[in-house]
């Protein structure tokens, strides 16, 4: 099913005013500016928004009823043409704002549209955000009306695969560490596949549910302390492999930097990242000084295993939290017990 979005280069008039408006404005009074739809930021206020467009080319291959389709962090009111179209949830310039879906769809009937010069209003407010985004719309567009959920997730299916192998590997790894009385290995294994069956499944949560937009803040930030346990874990295995009795010190060290990185670095797709491949780095450089000292050859593959890892986090930045991720991560927790298995 297609999906026609309105390009982030749109210009837009957005208004605030001081007082309630209970009409759709002129867009010509003061408080009204141009943006773009790049700049779209209703967070914590009440604002009003104009977007003119005429049908595209491709309007043809969008098949009737059509929709509205709203993907990002506002509760809204809709106009087209000065018709409403409705509404998801109901903005409102304080707390008594109901919040909307972070994801949804809104009937558009099709006499409600023009050839040319249509013009679409929004009343958009995001009172009850959690956390503040830099870019909290992800897409504002027409299609053939239905479930908003049909546009994202593409990968579901392996991911719930993925998912029900984590949390196999977790009891299997929890009952493995139980069984072996003092062995702290295996309990680290069944951490790491815990935390990346609750991280992937909180990602995928967006496609599978459809939740009021403060809860996409609250899933960000688990996702975020998700990837950060998962990259400390990762690194307190390898220091208490590597380093011995010098093991707290990289492990604390590693600790504070991750944290300090993902505190400053902006946006949480960058601080996901960042939970993964900051104790990645300080493993590496541990690697490589303990490989100096003693030249093992089990310590050079390890350090090239984390290496490739650190390449593929660089490579797809923008998506590595997402489904390659975790296959990245299903593939190194296969060798981390291969590994093990051998030295035991």
């Amino acid at each position: 099913m297609d999906l026609l979005p309105f390009p982030w280069s749109t210009p837009i008039q957005v208004c605030q005013f001081d007082e309630p408006v209970s009409n759709i404005p002129t867009f010509s009074e003061s408080g009204c500016q141009t943006e773009e739809l790049s700049e779209l930021d209703a967070q914590n206020v009440s604002i009003w928004v104009s977007i003119r467009f005429d049908l595209p080319e491709r309007w043809i291959e969008l098949e009737q009823p059509y929709g509205l389709y709203l993907f990002g962090k506002a509760s809204s009111r809709v106009y087209l043409n000065g018709n409403l179209l409705g509404a998801n949830g109901a903005p409102s310039r304080d707390q008594s704002e109901i919040a909307g879906k972070m994801d949804a769809s809104i009937y558009a009937p099709v006499e409600y549209f023009r050839e040319v010069d249509n013009q679409l209003v929004l009343h958009l407010s995001a009172m009850h955000s959690v956390v503040t985004l830099a870019r909290p719309f992800h897409a504002i567009g027409f299609g053939q009306f239905g479930d908003p959920r049909q546009f994202l997730q593409q990968y579901s299916t392996p991911g719930l695969v993925l998912v029900g192998a984590f949390a196999v590997g977790f009891f299997y790894f929890l009952l493995l560490g139980m069984v072996c009385g003092g062995s702290g290995t295996y309990k680290l294994f069944a951490a790491l596949c815990l935390f990346s069956a609750l991280q992937l499944g909180v990602e995928m949560l967006r496609g599978l549910v459809c939740f009021s937009y403060p809860w996409q803040d609250i899933r960000l930030l688990l996702v975020t302390g998700l990837s950060f346990l998962f990259g400390v874990s990762l690194l307190i295995h390898s220091s208490l492999r590597v380093t011995g009795d010098n093991a707290a010190h990289w492990i604390y060290g590693g600790v504070i930097l991750t944290a300090l990185v993902m505190a400053f670095v902006p946006g949480f797709d960058i601080k996901t990242n960042a939970g993964v491949f900051v104790p990645l780095m300080v493993s590496l450089i541990q690697l490589l000084v303990f490989w100096r000292r003693s030249r093992e050859r089990n310590l050079l593959v390890w350090f090239v295993v984390q290496l490739l890892v650190v390449i593929a986090v660089v490579a797809d930045a923008s998506s590595f939290h997402e489904i390659s991720h975790f296959i990245i991560v299903g593939g190194l927790l296969v060798y981390l017990f291969a590994q093990q298995k051998r030295a035991a």
